[in-house]
């Protein structure tokens, strides 16, 4: 199942990392404090911010709000899944990235 939690937090820390802004000028710009803007990215911490601090997010990023919670990807930023992915193929040593390589070529061939 989709968690929309995980991926709100994951693609609004990659959004913002995009923009070039840190957590504080987003807080400002949204008007909430930068305790309440981490908790944001923090999905662990249960809170989610309100529909008019989701849209001002949106507008700061110039995204639109299902890029925002990650059920699309933003232009320029990779969905949750494949930089966790890439994180893992970058852990392997060249034989091991080697292997996937082939691996994915044989799949996309058949």
């Amino acid at each position: 199942m989709l968690d929309l939690k995980k991926n709100f937090s994951q693609s609004l820390r990659a959004v913002r990392e995009k923009s070039g802004l840190n957590g504080a000028q987003v807080a400002k710009a949204i008007g909430v404090t930068r305790g309440t803007y981490s908790k944001y990215e923090g999905f662990d911490s249960g809170v989610l911010p309100s529909l008019e601090h989701y849209i001002k997010m949106a507008e700061v990023f110039n995204v639109s709000l299902d890029a925002l919670i990650g059920l699309k990807t933003a232009p320029g930023v990779l969905s949750p899944w494949l930089a966790d992915l890439l994180s893992d193929l970058e852990a392997l040593d060249k034989p091991g990235r080697d292997a996937v390589k082939a691996l994915i070529k044989g799949l996309s061939r058949g």
